[in-house]
């Protein structure tokens, strides 16, 4: 019986087309734990009094982290730790869930802020939440 030779490399042709294709398609970003560094520029997760924004306010790790911008979608969690302050909303954010580890921070502005699930922790620690929760 003769083989058709179109079944002998047909597949690997496809696969050799495909694969890069699919090696090349946009890959969804992960969503982060990053940990608030307020105004500070160091490679530590200080936290302090700043303004929550896409902006490099963030680390990824609270201590020896590199800065970080906050993404929305998919959302990140934030973890506020390091010195308590207050933290402004500037703008419609979302958040997976916000965690307290240092009691005192207060996080204020118009913002909305989104919880996209409903985990606030604080522990035994106390913090305020006046910005608009959508």
């Amino acid at each position: 019986m003769k083989r058709n030779p179109l079944r002998t490399w047909l597949p690997y042709a496809f696969a050799a087309i495909v694969a890069p294709l699919i090696a090349a398609w946009p890959q969804r970003a992960q969503a982060a734990n990053l940990y608030w560094d307020g105004a500070d520029t160091t490679l530590d997760a200080d936290g302090g009094t700043g303004t929550w924004t896409t902006a490099n306010a963030w680390d990824t790790a609270a201590t020896g982290g590199t800065d970080a911008s906050w993404t929305s979608s998919p959302a990140d969690s934030a973890n506020f730790g390091g010195v308590a302050g207050t933290v402004t909303v500037s703008a419609a954010t979302t958040v997976a869930g916000i965690t307290f580890t240092t009691t005192g921070y207060t996080i204020a502005g118009a913002g909305p802020l989104t919880l996209s699930t409903s985990t606030i922790a604080t522990g035994t620690n106390d913090a305020t939440i006046s910005a608009i929760l959508a």
